[in-house]
């Protein structure tokens, strides 16, 4: 799908190198059906190896918001850096986890709205909420067999599951709805 590159895009970015800070698809999938049935332009990005969660989320999206399916697409793996950063800087609003688009979206000065571990947002996370919102998840035990993610000489764990799975969709459409109204 061609994304709108007007004034009513926004982009959905699920991917995170990390697969503990990847935040469900089913509740990406949520925020993208909202904000299209209000109108935006939706598009999900990643790279060749998120395609797959992409389409699937753009699917879901569009099955929940069937009079908005047309706003909503997914392009990942159909762009190189440099058209992606063009979307992002193009883009209203820029919905991801902690992830390097998030980052650059944030660079380009593109508001974003975004779910973080705790201890990521310390390190790595924006440091004003004008423009750019957060949902945090403060888990510090894994989810599968409760190792402590915080203590750098506790036992450490290979689990992938997310971190961040407690983020509610709602706190998150709320942070892109109010940010989109320039509140």
């Amino acid at each position: 799908m061609a994304a709108d590159r007007g004034e009513g895009l926004v982009v959905v970015h699920p991917g995170a190198t990390d697969p503990r800070r990847r935040w469900p698809a089913h509740r990406f999938a949520h925020v993208a059906a909202a904000l299209a049935e209000e109108g935006w332009q939706v598009l999900v990005v990643g790279d060749p190896g998120e395609r797959e969660l992409a389409e699937g989320i753009a699917h879901d999206a569009a099955a929940t918001a069937p009079s908005a399916a047309h706003r909503i697409g997914a392009a990942a793996g159909q762009t190189d850096l440099h058209a992606l950063v063009g979307l992002l800087d193009a883009a209203r609003l820029v919905v991801a986890n902690d992830s390097g688009p998030r980052h650059l979206a944030q660079a380009l000065g593109t508001p974003t709205a975004s779910v973080y571990w705790g201890p990521n947002l310390v390190n790595a996370g924006p440091r004003q909420r004008r423009m750019h919102r957060v949902q945090i998840s403060w888990r510090q035990l894994c989810p599968v067999c409760g190792a402590d993610g915080t203590d750098p000489f506790g036992r450490s764990c290979d689990h992938s599951d997310p971190w961040v799975a407690d983020v509610q969709a709602d706190d998150v459409l709320g942070d892109a709805q109010a940010l989109l109204a320039g509140r």
